[in-house]
């Protein structure tokens, strides 16, 4: 609520106004009513009140000189300006030094309302801006995000940290939202109507508090809400702003309202959607490609995957279709995009896939010259990157089954780089790479046996090409996917 002071130095005169407006059904209420004006300034410089009402005909200090002395005190509280005198001239300065407003006395009842209505939709405006610069300088990065909340009044009171996000909340009073938020210790930020963000501190309950009050009051809210992670460090406010940020969009995937927690964890069937278009795109089977684009949508919502895995798959498919355009190729290029972008881009996950079968239909029907073109690929070169595809685990010599396809191996080595866009051996140990990894998530082999499965008789050399493709050795691979799993 918004906090108003009066002044006036007559006591009639402030009760009347105290009476006339309906400050509460407004979102305002009277923090003091006050007959001398040095102390009023002094309310105005400690306190800080949204809304001033002030008499124009005071003793010592006017109405005027009361609003001058604020404004050089860098205050911007709103000033209504009040006078029994309808001169032109008194108005005129009160406007000339920033008043809000200028009325005669008494103030006519009838217009007590609609000057209520312009005050708080003024204030509602100012308090977006403010918000926003802060939210700005918060995600900046350039100073520490405590000293930011510190300097705008806000003491934690403990070492966690989470950030809730709110959208669709336009119908919520103050008062509303200060029931919502039960008794966590959060400063608020209101970015736009509707959207607001609270950061919020405690101990290391937190976590189950923020759940606790989410699930009892949010239901039937109709609103999203996003949750981000915990952390026990303020400097990751940044990363968990995002976080909060990311998970309050969760309804581009199914078009539900609710209470979504943020997740990062790694989904292997979506990284298995890539790899399988990448294969099925060199050999040109779009039908094939169709239908794993069209399960993307089930696989989103029966691994209970958000924004962040949309992100994720969009710049897998980025990567890929990159790959396969030569810097010639009159086709438009895909972007890297964030989750901002994406959610500015298309509508839902559904427009998402559409427009990404649109892009790899038109890779499909494009070549990138008259060697590859998808009607004149050498069949025999098709059977053998076929074989490759399927028998990547075995001993493979390029020049053994170039001659077992009937192909020139410098041929066949180059027609190798432009189908697939890597080199023989490259292709080889990539797949090789990709299964591996699939061995070690599920958990059912040693790592000796990964190795022999995987094409590498010799474990040692096996875990070499694996920390220099995946950048991590293969114990450590396995250790942070069970992290990840952990945290999750």
């Amino acid at each position: 609520m918004y906090s108003v002071l009066l002044v006036d130095d007559e006591h009639w005169s402030l009760d009347g106004l105290r009476m006339l407006f309906d400050w509460k059904s407004m979102g305002f209420f009277v923090i003091d009513q006050i007959t001398d004006a040095s102390e009023a300034f002094d309310i105005i410089f400690n306190k800080k009140p949204d809304v001033v009402f002030t008499d124009i005909r005071m003793p010592e200090i006017s109405g005027i000189e009361l609003l001058n002395m604020s404004r050089q005190a860098g205050i911007d509280s709103e000033f209504v300006v009040i006078s029994g005198y309808a001169e032109f001239k008194y108005a005129q300065e009160a406007l000339r030094y920033g008043a809000f407003d200028y009325q005669l006395k008494p103030i006519d009842p009838n217009i007590s309302m609609p000057l209520l209505k312009k005050l708080k939709v003024r204030l509602d405006q100012k308090e977006i801006e403010r918000d926003v610069s802060i939210y700005k300088e918060l995600t900046r990065g350039m100073l520490s995000p405590l000293d930011i909340l510190k300097a705008n009044h806000y003491e934690p009171t403990g070492e966690y940290w989470q950030v809730i996000t709110l959208r669709g909340s336009e119908s919520l009073n103050q008062d509303e939202q200060f029931s919502l938020m039960g008794n966590l210790h959060y400063y608020k930020l209101q970015l736009a109507k509707g959207n607001i963000t609270f950061i919020v501190n405690g101990t290391s309950s937190l976590k189950s508090e923020v759940l606790e009050i989410m699930d009892k009051r949010a239901p039937g809210t109709g609103m999203n809400i996003g949750l981000s992670s915990v952390s026990d460090n303020g400097d990751d406010l940044i990363s968990l702003i995002k976080e909060a940020d990311m998970a309050v969009s969760n309804h581009f995937i199914n078009g539900n309202s609710g209470i979504t927690r943020f997740t990062s964890s790694r989904n292997t069937e979506l990284e298995s959607v890539v790899m399988k278009t990448e294969k099925l795109l060199m050999t040109k089977k779009y039908d094939e490609i169709s239908t794993l684009i069209d399960s993307i949508p089930h696989i989103f919502e029966s691994g209970d995957l958000g924004i962040y895995h949309v992100t994720f798959l969009w710049n897998q498919f980025a990567i890929l279709i990159s790959k396969r355009l030569d810097g010639e190729s009159p086709m438009t290029k895909i972007d890297f995009f964030d989750h901002e972008e994406i959610l500015n881009r298309f509508h839902n996950l559904h427009a998402m896939c559409i427009h990404l079968k649109g892009l790899l239909r038109n890779i499909c029907n494009y070549s990138y010259n008259d060697e590859v073109k998808p009607n004149n690929i050498n069949t025999n070169f098709i059977a053998l990157l076929e074989y490759v595809t399927l028998n990547y685990d075995k001993e493979l010599s390029l020049r053994e089954l170039a001659e077992a396809h009937f192909l020139n191996t410098s041929y066949c080595s180059e027609l190798f780089r432009k189908v697939t866009g890597y080199t023989f051996s490259d292709y080889v140990t990539k797949l090789r790479m990709e299964l591996a990894a699939e061995l070690i998530q599920s958990d059912q082999h040693t790592a000796d046996t990964i190795s022999r499965m995987s094409g590498y008789n010799d474990y040692y050399y096996f875990c070499k090409v694996f920390k220099k493709f995946h950048g991590l050795s293969p114990t450590k691979f396995k250790q942070k996917m069970i992290e990840n799993n952990n945290q999750n």
